[in-house]
């Protein structure tokens, strides 16, 4: 459209633009390019260079073009419009790039907004979940711990029933808190955690909140240290301060080693009240200051932690600290170890509400701070984790478990049936797992130390620890890591809480397994036993004697059986224990060489050689039971080597012999050939003499002879001619056995063909038919491949002679077997008894008369001579009056290269 415009825009304004032909064409060629691309502007490109051509450049209205200045300004117009149009087309695709981006970012915008707002209803839903389960908890925790409070009260109980009612209050009271903490936390996200300011004597506060952990830091001999003023007053929520001082002082002497150093120091800095909680713990890394404060995170949050929580408590203080508008940090404490720093306000905000009266902490928040400290260090060790001596025969159980009340309850529902033994973490378990070696091993997996999924791990690298069943107590419901255990060797993988008869049941059901698998080896290692001792051949076991390179140096006998004592000499007693070396000194190199390969590859092997320590032979097989051993079954094969030796001898000495043969052989062909020459030439002087003297007489004199004298001399020409044919038969029978045999490929199709037309041609009376199927090949020597073919074909011309519809067929033989090819000359001739087959390739046999079918008995003899050197088999099927089908095998040219 534009060039369109700019042409007729040009011609109209053309006596006043004369002569800048171009003057219009280029913002054509410009705003075709910026609609259209690349293309529109190429388009435009040539339809204008076209109309200026034509219309403005002179000669006007023609296509010649007077002066060469204008053919280059058309070469740069040209160029100038593909700049055009290229650099219009870059543009175009960046801009719809950058629309696509805009749309993109448009729908991802989009799609942030709806996640955004589906977080925070999820988070809403969160918060609104913990604070239902917190209160509908707490419910029923309320109603456990007061009747429990009621029972312990009452002194009715014996010490066990006391025992189980004490171990149901702590842990209700540990949940308690547990359930304070998150219920906490919901009312902290739902902003629906309000202050309740009172006038307080903050010194006060101080030191109750720290009593508690006095009989804590007795007992474990911390040095606990309380700093206050003697009066510190200040407007705060007295509930949650106490909260604050009993999470740090609780955090601080669990991290605190036994006979370490807690401080807690409170006082005031320009109108704050400072609180100051150290100890001269391991500490909290730098990178973990500001991120302890987190809900849910811990210094230490793998399953193998030393202590256990929810990591809420801190974040609970941070919470609470920033309500009265506090700070909380953490630093390093100058004796090694966390310092915890409070800063609180001291005076409420204006317009708060303050009441005279102090809110106090839940006492069972108290109780349960100070009891899940006391829980965490107290002695593992009591007279239900120990093993019961007094019957051995009972299976051995290892309870593996870090709670103590939870170790404690499942040694005490064990020992009633077997022997128990506990272990506090994963590193104490493996130590007495190694130790003892118990029948089964139940186990937690998250504890202190070790956890419970690196002490299997361990175990299992121990082959004594292979076999032995585990069950694994876990509070983890996680489908990845249950099949991840169960891989690992874990027969049965629980989660808390359990049936107390499931598992009972569950380590019922494996122990009777593994006692049930235990029997059958023992069964099966007393047969192992009574072969050991009953075999003829010699048998022992040895393991490798390391140097401090872990290289085998010599080996050492860990037992042998009878006939390792029959054929050595030696008795059990002076081989155990003793080394190889010990008994045979000088051992060949290759024996050593062979043991270190299949006892630290695992590979068998067998050799057989002389120990020239005894002079004696010996094959042996060699197998790895496990690395670093091996197991030698040997036999002594002295007299096979010796019988062996003998026969070498006479091998060498019938090599002679044969060799001695073979000359005398060669010689007698020789002689022979030179025999069969002067028979062949001794024979054919008088066979040529009197075939030529009477058939001179019939041509000279036969019309003189009577009819008698004819029929003698027609009968001599005949006999000569049988005469000759016979020594020709010899001749050839002799030949096919010797002279060197020159394989090559032989078209037997194309050769079984030619010999067939040349009997049609000089037996033209006879009208037979015949069939050679195509591509018949062969590998042999192709001068006796003939004389095969033309014997055969030969004998079905002649045998079917008698036949008005003879027939004769050359095919391939389809059952041959690999590496053969199979050819096949049948006919419908005479036939023969099969009764008389055996005497068919035998050497002047023949199988009918002379009269019937004139013959000499040497063709099928020489047929086989020649199909036999060639490394083939032949063989004829037939029936009297139906035929006969001989048929034979010669190798291919593969299978001789590979014989070769």
């Amino acid at each position: 459209m534009f060039p369109i415009m700019a042409l007729c825009v040009q011609l109209l304004l053309w006596t006043w633009i004369d002569p800048f032909v171009w003057f219009l064409f280029f913002p054509a060629v410009f705003f075709s390019a910026r609609v259209s691309g690349l293309k529109g502007g190429l388009i435009a490109t040539i339809l204008c260079l076209v109309f200026v051509w034509y219309f403005f450049v002179p000669s006007r209205f023609s296509w010649e073009i007077a002066r060469t200045n204008n053919l280059w300004s058309m070469v740069l117009f040209v160029f100038m419009g593909y700049l055009f149009s290229e650099s219009q087309e870059r543009l175009r695709q960046a801009n719809l790039r950058i629309e696509n981006a805009l749309e993109q970012s448009r729908v991802a915008k989009a799609r942030i907004d709806e996640l955004y707002q589906q977080t925070l209803e999820l988070d809403e839903l969160k918060t609104q979940f913990f604070s239902n389960v917190s209160h509908e908890l707490r419910t029923p925790l309320t109603l456990i711990l007061g009747p429990v409070e009621k029972l312990l009260a009452d002194t009715g109980f014996n010490q066990t029933q006391r025992h189980h009612l004490d171990v149901i209050e702590r842990n209700a009271r540990f949940l308690f808190r547990h359930v304070s903490d998150l219920l906490d936390v919901a009312k902290l996200e739902a902003k629906r955690m309000n202050l309740q300011y009172s006038a307080v004597d903050l010194s006060h506060i101080v030191r109750l909140s720290a009593s508690f952990f006095e009989n804590v830091s007795t007992d474990r001999k911390i040095n606990y240290r309380i700093n206050t003023p003697q009066q510190l007053h200040a407007q705060v929520d007295g509930e949650k301060t106490q909260r604050i001082l009993l999470n740090l002082l609780s955090n601080a002497f669990k991290f605190v080693p036994d006979n370490g150093v807690v401080d807690i120091v409170l006082s005031e800095l320009n109108g704050r009240a400072v609180i100051e909680v150290s100890d001269n713990g391991p500490g909290v890394p730098d990178d973990m200051k500001q991120a302890i404060f987190e809900r849910f995170r811990q210094v230490d949050g793998r399953s193998a932690r030393q202590h256990g929580g929810t990591g809420l408590g801190l974040a609970i203080v941070k919470e609470f600290v920033s309500l009265h508008g506090g700070e909380v940090t953490c630093l390093d404490a100058a004796g090694g170890g966390a310092l915890f720093r409070v800063v609180l306000p001291l005076l409420a905000p204006e317009g708060a509400v303050i009441s005279d009266e102090l809110t106090n902490v839940n006492h069972i928040l108290e109780q349960q701070a100070v009891d899940e400290l006391n829980q965490e260090h107290m002695d593992h060790q009591s007279e239900l984790s120990t093993i019961n001596d007094a019957d051995e025969n009972k299976t051995l159980i290892l309870v593996v478990e870090d709670n103590p009340d939870m170790n404690a309850y499942l040694v005490a529902t064990l020992a009633e049936i077997y022997r128990v033994e506990s272990a506090r973490d994963g590193a104490d378990g493996l130590q007495k797992a190694l130790a003892f070696k118990p029948d089964l091993i139940l186990s937690d997996l998250m504890m202190p130390r070790m956890s419970g999924d690196k002490m299997i791990a361990e175990l299992r690298k121990h082959p004594e620890m292979v076999d032995i069943p585990i069950v694994l107590l876990t509070a983890r419901v996680d489908d990845e890591l249950r099949i991840q255990m169960l891989k690992a060797g874990v027969q049965e993988y629980l989660t808390k809480p359990f049936s107390t008869k499931e598992v009972l049941a569950r380590v019922d059901s494996l122990l009777v397994a593994r006692q049930r698998r235990i029997e059958d080896l023992k069964r099966s290692e007393k047969r192992f036993r009574l072969l050991f001792d009953t075999m003829l051949e010699g048998f022992f076991v040895a393991e490798a004697v390391l140097d401090a390179n872990g290289e085998p140096v010599d080996w050492r006998f860990l037992d042998v059986n009878p006939a390792h004592t029959k054929i050595i000499g030696l008795k059990k007693e002076d081989v155990v224990g003793h080394t190889i070396l010990e008994l045979f000194p000088g051992l060949e190199p290759y024996w050593l060489n062979a043991y270190k390969h299949t006892a630290f590859t695992g590979e068998p092997v067998h050799l057989e050689g002389l120990v020239n320590v005894n002079g004696r032979y010996y094959e042996n097989s060699l197998y790895s039971p496990c690395r670093g051993q091996f197991a030698c079954i040997f036999t002594d094969i002295t007299d096979r080597k010796l019988a062996e030796e003998q026969i070498r001898q006479l091998n060498a000495e019938l090599e002679v012999r044969v060799e001695q043969r073979t000359t005398e052989l060669k010689a007698a062909n020789q002689e022979l050939d030179a025999f069969a020459y002067a028979v062949s030439h001794d024979l054919r002087a008088p066979l040529r003499a009197m075939s030529g003297f009477s058939q001179a007489l019939t041509e000279d004199y036969g019309e003189q002879l009577n009819d008698e004298a004819r029929d003698y001399l027609n009968e001599i020409n005949a006999a000569s001619r049988r005469m000759g044919d016979l020594i020709d038969g010899i001749l050839t029978l002799s030949r096919c056995t010797r002279g060197e045999l020159r394989r090559d490929d032989v078209d037997i199709s194309q050769m079984a063909t030619r010999l067939l037309e040349e009997m049609s041609h000089s037996d033209p009376e006879r009208k037979v038919s015949w069939r050679v199927d195509d591509k018949l090949k062969a590998y042999g020597d192709e001068r006796m491949l003939e004389a095969v073919m033309r014997n055969l074909l030969g004998n079905a011309w002649k045998y079917s002679a008698k036949k008005p519809d003879a027939n004769i067929r050359v095919f391939a033989d389809a059952q041959i077997h690999d590496g053969m090819s199979g050819f096949c000359v049948a006919d419908n001739g005479a036939g023969f008894d099969m009764a008389h087959a055996d005497r068919l390739f035998k050497p002047f046999q023949r199988l009918h008369r002379q009269d019937e079918f004139s013959g000499m008995g040497v063709g099928l003899a020489t047929v086989q001579r020649i199909i036999h050197r060639h490394g083939g088999q032949i063989e004829a099927i037939a029936k009297p009056g139906e035929g006969a089908t001989f048929c034979f095998t010669l190798p291919t040219g593969s299978e001789m290269e590979n014989k070769a």
